[in-house]
């Protein structure tokens, strides 16, 4: 596949990786990046070749290119056996916020709108998925109960998701952790509207596994996982606006759905961090770009209860 952003041939040695111009550099970052990410995700030079369409030698240049441009080394290779140094691991979540913004952007399906992120994108089924952050403040204006109380359960509880205050919304809830460059499914509240739409049987086998494995490319994956990131690393409340098409059992018939998302960063028992997230399907979505009518295209019987969570 062509890579829009590498506007010249790739073909001098290695060697000269040192004494190239800052523009040649910003030239190739999209290349660079491809090639880290790939590299850092297969561990394995002809699995990340094949991946990737490239050759052994622009594959290794775009490695030396940006090692020289770091400063230090990104990998080490033991035994032909490739794996992340600590500053690779460092530049890892980086690399891979950058490369999924800029292929969104290419696309015209990302923008930021007074530093809020507004997400648009067809999917391999030709459905659309559109996702747009909003102030917290809108979560006040609005009639759903879900985000409110949520957000005032986790100030109460002061992030800690075993405090008792947190227990009236907690079966809402979904809870992730951070593992490695993988969010994990530790908790799916048996009120949640994931367990409503797939059943509780398939909530509870969903346990153990992770975003990553959602349906969809590695690319989107990783541009939808950055708002996990984001409230990770702040932990604090972000909240999104999302109109998509979901099917409610592999290969079933895909049905409209809309959304309020609110994501809060937690502290397990053992204070690691990690993410609660608290979806409401409801028709109080507004999305820039996305008419009204295609809100109401959700069936009236897919609208969760706005109920007081903590009665």
């Amino acid at each position: 596949m062509y890579d829009l952003l590498t506007v010249r041939d790739m073909s001098s040695p290695p060697n000269n990786a040192v004494a190239e111009t800052a523009g040649d550099q910003h030239a190739i970052l999209h290349g660079m990046l491809r090639s880290f990410t790939t590299l850092a995700r297969t561990l394995n030079l002809s699995h990340a070749m094949k991946e990737l369409g490239s050759t052994r030698q622009t594959l290794r240049r775009h490695i030396d290119l940006l090692e020289a441009i770091k400063g230090e080394p990104l990998f080490q290779i033991e035994d032909r056996q490739y794996s992340l140094t600590e500053a690779g691991a460092r530049a890892l979540p980086d690399a891979v916020d950058i490369l999924a913004r800029g292929n969104a952007w290419l696309a015209g399906g990302l923008r930021d709108s007074k530093g809020l992120q507004w997400v648009h994108r067809i999917m391999p089924n030709e459905f659309g998925y559109w996702q747009q952050q909003k102030p917290l403040g809108e979560m006040w204006l609005s009639e759903r109960k879900m985000a409110q109380q949520a957000a005032q359960a986790w100030g109460q509880a002061h992030g800690a998701l075993e405090d008792p205050n947190f227990a009236a919304v907690r079966p809402y809830g979904m809870v992730f952790r951070r593992q490695g460059d993988h969010w994990l499914c530790v908790e799916v509240g048996e009120k949640s509207a994931f367990a409503s739409w797939f059943g509780w049987a398939e909530a509870r086998s969903s346990i153990g596994k992770t975003l990553e494995q959602m349906p969809l490319s590695d690319g989107f994956a990783s541009l939808l996982m950055l708002p996990y990131l984001e409230i990770h690393q702040a932990q604090d409340l972000r909240l999104d606006h999302v109109s998509t098409y979901q099917a409610q059992e592999t290969g079933g018939q895909i049905f409209p759905v809309s959304y309020q998302r609110l994501l809060v960063g937690v502290r397990l028992a053992d204070d690691t961090p990690a993410i609660s997230a608290f979806v409401d399907r409801c028709h109080d979505v507004s999305i820039d770009g996305l008419s009204r009518n295609m809100v109401l295209r959700m069936a009236d019987k897919f609208v969760m209860p706005n109920e007081d969570l903590t009665a």
